[in-house]
C-alpha cells in the first residue's frame, strides 16, 4: 500500500528565487534530517543528477532527479537507501502567489517488510517522514530568505 504525505509552505520570494535554493543539490545546510550531502556522478543539476545524503542514526539515501521543469516542478526518486521504505519519490511544485511562492510537496512511498512495514508506517514512519519534511520546508524558507537578505 502506497503512503502519500502532503505539505506546503508559503515563501516571500519569487518562484525563481525559491527554485535557486530548492534545485541546488547540496542541501545539508538547511535539511535537519541530512547531515551531509554530495553529488554522485558528473551531472550537478537537471534531469538525472544524483546525490547521496547521509542522515541521522546511520541512515542514508541516494536519490536522482526524475522531473526537472524549472522553475515550476522538481521530483526526486530514491534509487538506493537503508530506510524502511521503497519506491520513494518526493515532488515539489512551485506556484506564484500575490505574496511570493507556494511550495507544495508530496512524498509517496511503500514500506518494506510486508504487514510489519505497514504497521510500522502507521505507528511511526509516516509521522517521522512528515516531521522531517516539515523541518525541510522550514529550512528551505529560512535559506531562501537568508539568501535574499545577503546575510
Amino acid at each position: 500500500m502506497t503512503t502519500s504525505i502532503h505539505n506546503q509552505v508559503d515563501i516571500a520570494a519569487t518562484p525563481t528565487e525559491v527554485w535557486g535554493v530548492l534545485a541546488d543539490l547540496d542541501l545539508d545546510e538547511y535539511d535537519p534530517v541530512v547531515t551531509k550531502s554530495a553529488i554522485v556522478g558528473d551531472e550537478h543539476e537537471g534531469l538525472g543528477a544524483t546525490r547521496r545524503c547521509d542522515a541521522r542514526q546511520g541512515r542514508y539515501f541516494i536519490e536522482k532527479v526524475t522531473d526537472w521543469q524549472a522553475p515550476d516542478r522538481l521530483q526526486f526518486t530514491i534509487i538506493e537507501c537503508n530506510l524502511p521504505t521503497r519506491n520513494l519519490t518526493h515532488s515539489y511544485t512551485l506556484e506564484a502567489t500575490p505574496t511570493g511562492t507556494r511550495v507544495r510537496q508530496e512524498m509517496r512511498y511503500d514500506t518494506k517488510f510486508g504487514l510489519l512495514g505497514r504497521v510500522l508506517d502507521w505507528l511511526m514512519i509516516r509521522r517521522a517522514s512528515d516531521k522531517g519534511i516539515k523541518g525541510f520546508l522550514v529550512g528551505l524558507n529560512a535559506t531562501v530568505l537568508k539568501d535574499l537578505s545577503g546575510t
